[in-house]
C-alpha cells in the first residue's frame, strides 16, 4: 500500500503529496513547506440516501448517512420507517424530505425504535410534497429540531 513516505536519500526523508480522488482536500510538497488547499465547492456537496415508500412498506432505517430523500411509488397507501435506536444514536441529527410524490394519499410515518419516541409521540407523518423534518437525539428520545410543512 502507498504511504505518505517516498523514501531516503542520505539524511534526507522525502514524502508523496497527497490529494484526495474527489478533489475536496488537496495537499502539495513545495521546497520546505506543505502547501494545503480545500476546495469548498466539493467539500459541501451532500448525498442523500434514497428511501422509495410502497404502500404497506417499511423500512428499518441502519444507514450511517444522516441525510434520507423520501420518495413514494405505487397506490394510496403509507410507508414506515424505523429510526436506528436512541441509546446508539446520542447527538446524531437526521434530516428526511421528500418530493412531490409523497402526499395525503401516499404517505410515510417515521416511527420510534420499539417504544421511542419524537418529541413525545411514537411516530411523525409526512404527507405533503416537499416536506421535511430535522431529527436530533439526546440518547433517550429523538427531538424535532425543524419542520418544514
Amino acid at each position: 500500500s502507498a504511504g505518505v513516505f517516498k523514501q531516503k536519500t542520505g539524511e534526507n526523508l522525502e514524502f508523496r503529496s497527497i490529494q484526495s480522488s474527489a478533489g475536496t482536500i488537496q495537499a502539495s510538497q513545495l521546497t520546505s513547506t506543505v502547501d494545503l488547499e480545500v476546495n469548498r465547492d466539493k467539500v459541501a456537496e451532500i448525498y442523500p440516501v434514497t428511501i422509495t415508500g410502497a404502500p404497506g412498506g417499511s423500512t428499518i432505517y441502519t444507514d450511517t448517512n444522516n441525510f434520507v430523500y423520501l420518495k413514494y411509488s405505487g397506490g394510496n397507501g403509507n410507508h414506515t420507517i424505523t429510526l436506528p435506536a436512541v441509546a446508539s444514536s446520542t447527538n446524531r441529527t437526521i434530516r428526511f424530505f421528500s418530493d412531490s410524490s409523497v402526499d395525503a394519499n401516499q404517505t410515510i410515518t417515521l416511527d420510534g425504535n420499539a417504544s421511542e419516541t419524537i418529541d413525545g409521540a411514537t411516530t411523525f407523518l409526512i404527507n405533503r410534497n416537499y416536506e421535511g423534518v430535522m431529527l436530533w437525539c439526546d440518547g433517550t428520545q429523538w427531538i424535532i429540531i425543524q419542520a418544514k410543512k
